[in-house]
């Protein structure tokens, strides 16, 4: 459970820093393809790094590369949702898209569930809409299309990330296939940002991109982790790192950033917690 703990601790950390972007006036383009850069030269300096194993092995490379592109896009997706439809709408269809690769690994590797998991489940998909529920005047009302297509792609990329661990990683080390995918997604970034000239140089920019990219690094290396631990059972680590997440950014608007949650927003909260517990139970 450490490595669940660690992943949810990474991945929470990276709000404070996107919500700390507007306040100080950061492209937010630009900081978060040069994140990738300081996140893959993290694993670089943390962990033993053998560029000959990592070229051996094309179809690691090119499943890799593949992710690094899905990472991008993903990402500028959800800028695109957070603008058109709300912060909440967003986080909602990010997190939520955990059932995606429970499912798959139900039906693909014939992962076991049983009444005590699909009650989890249910109590975290209930828990986490509540958790982030706008109020009514802050409701939205825009096409769910794209944030329909989030969902999807967000729940894809989990299912792939499970995928790299059971098939990539009896060729590479859980950092090697962090620092590539990570590289993958700054060439893919820098790419598209050249030819569309959204890249803004500047001291303070490439500054909250390193404080981005290093945590950035550590919450997909505790991941893969993770899904190490759990490799026979993923219906269960998905769920526990996606709600635990948004528990964990809850809290955080709550008492660093001083945000007021409605009732329902506290019910859900609540919600998560009982999820977690029952999943962490039955592991």
């Amino acid at each position: 459970m450490i490595w669940i703990l660690l992943s949810v601790l990474a991945a929470s950390s990276l709000f404070v820093v996107f919500k700390l972007f507007d306040r100080f006036n950061v492209d937010r383009y630009t900081a978060v393809v040069f994140n990738y850069l300081f996140a893959g030269a993290t694993g670089l300096l943390s962990y033993d790094f053998n560029f000959e194993q990592a070229i051996e092995c094309q179809n690691c490379l090119l499943f890799t590369g593949s992710l690094g592109l899905v990472f991008v896009t993903l990402f500028n997706l959800i800028a695109f949702v957070t603008s058109k439809n709300g912060t909440a709408t967003a986080v909602l269809a990010n997190k939520m898209a955990f059932v995606i690769p429970v499912i798959l690994s139900f039906f693909i590797f014939k992962e076991s569930l049983n009444w005590l998991l699909v009650t989890a489940l249910l109590i975290g998909l209930i828990g986490t809409y509540l958790a982030v529920k706008p109020n009514g005047k802050q409701a939205h009302k825009q096409s769910l299309l794209w944030p329909f297509v989030l969902f999807i792609g967000s729940g894809l990329l989990d299912f792939l990330l499970k995928i790299g661990e059971r098939y990539i990683l009896t060729d590479w080390s859980s950092s090697m296939l962090t620092v590539i995918i990570f590289a993958s997604a700054f060439i893919s970034g820098m790419i598209y940002g050249v030819v569309k000239r959204k890249i803004i140089l500047s001291r303070k920019n490439i500054l909250w991109a390193a404080l981005l990219g290093i945590p950035n690094f550590f919450s997909i290396y505790f991941l893969f982790k993770a899904l190490s631990a759990f490799s026979e059972q993923s219906v269960i680590l998905f769920p526990i790192n996606n709600v635990g997440i948004i528990l964990c950014t809850t809290l955080i608007a709550i008492l660093v950033f001083r945000e007021r949650l409605s009732k329902l927003n506290l019910i859900g909260l609540c919600f998560c917690i009982l999820s977690i517990a029952i999943l962490s139970y039955n592991a």
